[in-house]
């Protein structure tokens, strides 16, 4: 018969294994698993970013199990400044359940789901979490609680004539976790078509489509029998952290890569190209109600060499014209190191179209600098202005650029750019720059590259789109 300490366990111990995981750490009883502290404490590691310096790491008797464990209640009090009442460490080692859940419950509801609206852990999933609230439209962007999320269910709920007015009886039959899902995916979950007085089928369907969508599953097969709060509301918090992007219905949205294509290009393009096509996929097909426009610039050094021509296709919304333009892109011409940056930032700003009431995002990269000794190229103090100024520009019009140095050649200037951005910006400027350094995107290697740097540039670029589209529509409010 299922209990309310089952229900928990069962809970607790698929949100810990997430954590763990990364580490090739797993537990599976989590009572007599946590009892001897080595992976509680490790846990803690994980939560604080701080190591403990000395515990028993393979403990032979009770005494040295109780240490380990008050050392992981003082990590608890002093570094995640959780505040641990009724409970010593005797209690985990005893295998106490109410204790020891009560422990477990009081770290992941003050620092796992308080916090993780600010400091989010990476998961492997289509859509990246990242920190935000949504209410019934995106309102606070700084913290997040059960009403809060209680809220978003509701606004989406309701669409389907479903009201959830908690975290208990009101999400019983599977029907309102249905709900969400066919929302957002009416592919996976037709509510139309399911059997609503089914609820057995119901539950069913709810929990294999979370499992497949990638999301953890924090709700044992039978939960209905005895609804226990905290699983419920660790379900529910897991599914608007998945689905919250996509509560952005309104957002314009101008993408526009920049590529070095110059001949020490040559042995790159082909990834470069690669990656501003996925780029572009992945952001239309996670959010095809976006009014997304994409345009291209492939820019060479016409300052050094005057045949240079850059080529560049103005915005679009059809994607597939902005792809086959990408595709058809050859390296060629240059000659020295630095690039003409310049003249790719004033084809930015003057002829590919950007929109007024637009977030604007520049995927920019390059394996050389630009012109100008503050860019890390040759003294040239006219480019050095030009480029200063257009930056500036930039700046100004809120454009966000994200810059990726194909070789640390390239990473002065990139420094530069956001340096300026650091100086010209405000606490509610909605633009941006940053990089990322030295990815090599050499054809020769490409597929390991690409594998080593995948989850590192998804964050990078499809992620922080989501995070700028969240924020400048926020700003936009207020």
């Amino acid at each position: 018969m299922i209990t309310e300490e089952a229900s928990q366990a069962f809970a607790y111990t698929q949100l810990i294994n997430e954590y763990l995981k990364p580490k090739g750490l797993e537990i599976k009883d989590l009572l007599c698993d946590l009892a001897d502290g080595v992976i509680l404490i490790k846990f803690l590691e994980i939560l604080g970013n701080q190591p403990v310096r000395r515990y028993n790491k393979n403990p032979v008797n009770v005494m040295q199990m109780i240490e380990n464990c008050g050392i992981a209640m003082d990590y608890i009090d002093k570094v995640l400044k959780v505040r641990i009442v009724n409970i010593n460490p005797k209690d985990i080692v005893d295998k106490n359940p109410k204790q020891t859940l009560g422990l477990i419950w009081q770290i992941i509801h003050y620092y796992c789901f308080r916090r993780k609206s600010v400091q989010e852990i990476e998961k492997k999933k289509p859509v990246q979490k990242a920190q935000s609230e949504v209410i019934i439209e995106p309102i606070n962007i700084t913290k997040i609680d059960e009403r809060g999320i209680l809220d978003w269910c509701n606004h989406i709920t309701q669409e389907k004539q479903i009201r959830v007015s908690n975290f208990d009886r009101d999400w019983s039959s599977g029907l309102a976790f249905c709900a969400i899902i066919s929302k957002f995916r009416p592919s996976l979950v037709s509510f139309e078509l399911l059997n609503k007085n089914n609820e057995q089928l119901c539950r069913q369907t709810a929990l294999e489509s979370i499992k497949s969508l990638g999301m953890t599953v924090y709700l044992m097969p039978e939960y209905h029998l005895l609804i226990e709060k905290n699983s419920i509301l660790l379900q529910c918090s897991e599914i608007f952290h998945y689905f919250k992007f996509e509560s952005v219905h309104e957002a314009n949205l101008d993408v526009v890569f920049c590529v070095d294509s110059t001949n020490s290009m040559e042995n790159s393009i082909n990834a470069a190209k690669n990656k501003c096509i996925e780029i572009s996929n992945i952001i239309q097909s996670e959010h095809p109600l976006w009014k997304t426009n994409y345009g291209a610039i492939f820019f060479r050094d016409p300052v050094f060499t005057g045949s240079d021509r850059h080529e560049y296709h103005r915005l679009t919304e059809d994607i597939t014209i902005i792809q086959n333009f990408i595709s058809g892109i050859v390296a060629s011409g240059g000659g020295d190191p630095p690039e003409d940056w310049a003249g790719c930032f004033e084809i930015l700003l003057n002829r590919v179209g950007l929109r007024e009431k637009s977030t604007k995002v520049v995927f920019f990269m390059a394996d050389d600098p630009a012109h100008g000794s503050d860019f890390g190229g040759n003294n040239d103090p006219k480019e050095n202005n030009r480029l200063t100024e257009l930056i500036l520009m930039c700046c100004g019009q809120n454009i966000i650029i994200k810059g990726i140095a194909v070789h640390p050649n390239a990473e002065p200037s990139f420094l530069r750019i956001e340096d300026l951005y650091r100086t010209h910006t405000t606490p509610n400027s909605k633009g941006s720059a940053s990089h990322v350094s030295s990815l090599r995107f050499n054809n020769s290697d490409l597929q390991s590259t690409i594998r080593e740097k995948e989850d590192q540039l998804r964050n990078f670029t499809v992620v922080s789109v989501k995070e700028s589209i969240i924020r400048n529509n926020l700003l936009n409010k207020n």
